[in-house]
């Protein structure tokens, strides 16, 4: 092997990667070296010539032998600092590199839990509108999975969904699709342009969402206000019918004394019958056109109810009636409305036909949730939407107005009712109210 060059050897020891400044305090550390060696030498020959200074070439060769020493003594501090400081620079870049790796993870976990913790529907999809990615509310919104949804082009998942493809920027729009569990669901969304770093458009986003309930929502207020809007109507007219009906009923009951023939008393008996009914049906549009008065106090649901129990009984209530309150519960409420109100529903469930009414008390988060169950004939889906509807009754002799009474004074306590049922099945009412 040949020997290797000055070159060869300042670039192992890593004294060629330096430029500018930096090469040239080498080269001439390196002169230095040389230069010293030369001086040394000259020194010792100096001292066998004749006619010499000893003592003056001794002393030049200790001070030229001191600055080779000097040189070789750099040289290799520089050939062993090199290779540590490369090293210290890797470990640092290495470092730098891990942290950029983790800074980055992070990042992207935080966005995939923005992705797919949000509760709108997130699709990505390409310029053609195949689905590159959808997070785990859209899919569930869908009907889908996630394997269902990759790669496929989002206007084959449902005739609806190709106006996503359609971008209008800053308008919310709204279609009705068919899932693929066969659920009609309208969806509301925005799309906009999904654009690279160089402002090229490479995809569509949408976000989307189902608006199944906040339709519900806007329908019950919509109906809401019709109903004090009619309610209003009603309470006027009411009142502009009660006077003369007192009159009307008044007469009447003079007339049944005075009259001799005892057909014509009974004439006068069946009008002053029907009269009292509209009476009775004045007093219930005057109570649901009005703002309740509630006289509140604290209520024990089992005494309330062992109550309501026993008067029922008492005046021959044919079902059985089967009340439990498995821990002591307390409402506030008027004792007087609330029995109106649960005395309406076991009136109701004993013209459903049935054999036993089962009442339950019990605290469900802070709140008294009182179920009536019956086990009679139901109430047919086509009617369920209307039950809360006044003057809606699929009775005879009913007015229409007793559940609609009933919602009313539960609502004005601050609870809810809701009512299940299917035909043939029996029907629960769920009374809740807030608990003391």
């Amino acid at each position: 092997m040949g020997s290797k060059g000055p070159a060869s050897f300042l670039k192992g020891a890593g004294l060629m990667r330096p430029s500018g400044m930096k090469m040239k305090l080498v080269i001439l550390l390196l002169a230095w070296i040389f230069v010293s060696f030369g001086v040394l030498a000259f020194s010792f020959l100096a001292v066998d010539k004749p006619g010499s200074q000893p003592e003056a070439a001794l002393v030049l060769a200790f001070y030229a032998a001191f600055a080779a020493c000097g040189g070789v003594v750099l040289i290799v501090r520089r050939m062993l600092l090199a290779p540590m400081a490369e090293l210290s620079m890797k470990e640092d870049m290495l470092a730098e590199s891990e942290l950029n790796y983790r800074t980055l993870s992070a990042e992207k976990e935080f966005s995939e839990a923005i992705f797919n913790s949000t509760a709108s529907g997130v699709a990505v999809l390409d310029e053609n509108g195949k689905v590159l990615r959808m997070n785990q509310s859209g899919l569930d919104m869908l009907d889908l999975s996630a394997e269902d949804a990759a790669g496929r082009y989002i206007d084959s998942i449902s005739d609806g969904l190709e106006e996503m493809k359609r971008i209008i920027p800053n308008l919310n729009r709204e279609i009705n699709i068919k899932t693929e569990g066969g659920r009609i669901k309208p969806i509301g969304f925005t799309n906009s342009q999904l654009m690279d770093h160089d402002g090229r458009q490479k995809g569509i986003i949408v976000v989307f969402r189902d608006l199944t309930e906040i339709k519900k929502l806007r329908a019950e207020i919509s109906k809401k206000q019709h109903f004090e809007s009619m309610g209003k109507v009603m309470a006027g007219v009411a009142h502009e019918i009660r006077n003369p009906l007192f009159a009307v009923q008044a007469i009447g009951q003079i007339l049944e004394r005075e009259m001799p023939s005892p057909r014509h008393q009974g004439l006068i008996s069946a009008m002053l019958k029907e009269t009292g009914r509209m009476k009775a049906l004045i007093e219930d549009l005057l109570f649901y056109s009005r703002p309740s008065r509630l006289e509140v106090a604290g209520l024990d649901v089992d005494f309330f109810f062992e109550d309501i129990v026993n008067s029922l009984r008492l005046n021959g209530y044919q079902p059985r009636v089967l009340f439990s309150c498995p821990a002591p519960l307390r409402i506030e409420g008027d004792g007087n409305k609330l029995r109106q109100v649960f005395l309406n529903l076991m009136d109701n469930a004993a013209g459903a036909s049935c054999g036993q009414v089962e009442i339950r008390a019990e605290r469900k988060n802070g709140m008294a949730v009182i179920t009536i169950r019956d086990d009679g004939k139901g109430i047919a889906e086509a009617d369920m939407e209307r039950i809360f509807d006044p003057f809606f009754t699929t009775k005879k002799e009913g007015t229409g107005l007793g559940l609609p009474i009933c919602r009313k004074i539960v609502e004005d306590h601050g609870g809810r009712i809701e009512i299940n049922s299917s035909k043939g099945e029996g029907t629960a009412v769920t009374v809740t109210m807030p608990s003391i």
